[in-house]
C-alpha cells in the first residue's frame, strides 16, 4: 500500500479529496494497529489523559564564559561565552517536566517573561492541554521569528509540558509526536556557537 503523509492527506481532504481519504483510513485500518498510529492528526490523539497538575515553574539561567583559547569569531562577531535557559515545571504527583527556551529573547527577559506572565495562568491547569495552554503564542510567531523577544520562553514551558506527558505515560516524547509513520529514534544535532556576542 502506498504511505501518505499528514499533510498529503490534509491537502487531499482540504481540496475535496475524501475519497482519496476514505480509502486510505480504510487500508490502513485493515491492516493492524501498527499501521493505525500512523493516522493520528494530533500526538495526543488515542493517549488517555492523566490527573494532573502543574505546581510550579522555574526557571534557572546557566552561563559559562569561554576561555581566551575556546573563542571563536565569526561574521565580525567574537563568541565568548554560551548561555542557557532551563525551564522546569512540576506537578502535584511529582512529575517534573525539563526542557529549554531560547536565549535569543535576552535570558533575563525571557525568565521574566515566563516567571510573570506565563506561570501564573498555568498553575493548577493540566499539562496534558499542552496545546490549548501553548498554542495561543503560535499566532504571535511569525512577528517573533521577525524580532526575537522574551515570549520565545513558551517554548521552553512547551517542551516541559510534553517531558511530564511522555514520562506520566512511560512512553518516549518522540514516538508521542510522530504522526506520520514509524518514529526515528536519533535525532539530528545543531549546534551554536552561542548567544552573547563582544566586538
Amino acid at each position: 500500500m502506498q504511505f501518505f503523509s499528514r499533510r498529503s492527506l490534509l491537502e487531499a481532504a482540504a481540496m475535496g479529496g475524501t475519497a482519496l481519504l476514505d480509502a486510505h483510513l480504510s487500508a490502513t485500518a485493515a491492516e493492524g494497529s501498527e499501521d493505525n498510529s500512523r493516522l493520528r492528526l494530533h500526538p495526543l490523539e488515542g493517549i488517555s489523559r492523566e490527573n494532573l497538575k502543574i505546581t510550579d515553574i522555574r526557571v534557572t539561567l546557566l552561563s559559562c564564559e569561554l576561555p581566551p583559547e575556546k573563542r571563536w569569531v565569526s561574521a565580525g562577531f567574537q563568541t565568548w561565552k554560551t548561555d542557557e535557559i532551563l525551564v522546569e515545571t512540576f506537578t502535584d504527583k511529582g512529575i517534573v517536566g525539563i526542557g529549554a527556551a531560547c536565549q535569543y529573547g535576552g535570558p533575563e527577559q525571557v525568565k521574566s517573561f515566563i516567571e510573570e506572565r506565563i506561570k501564573p495562568g498555568l498553575i493548577g491547569k493540566n499539562p496534558f492541554d499542552v496545546v490549548n495552554m501553548t498554542g495561543a503564542w503560535n499566532g504571535a510567531w511569525g512577528r517573533w521569528q521577525q524580532r526575537p523577544g522574551p515570549q520565545a520562553g513558551w517554548a521552553g514551558v512547551d517542551a516541559t509540558m510534553w517531558d511530564i506527558i511522555g514520562k506520566a505515560k512511560n512512553t518516549p516524547v518522540y514516538k508521542i509526536l510522530s504522526m506520520d509513520g514509524k518514529p526515528e529514534p536519533r535525532v539530528r544535532v545543531y549546534a551554536s556557537g552561542g548567544v552573547e556576542y563582544a566586538w
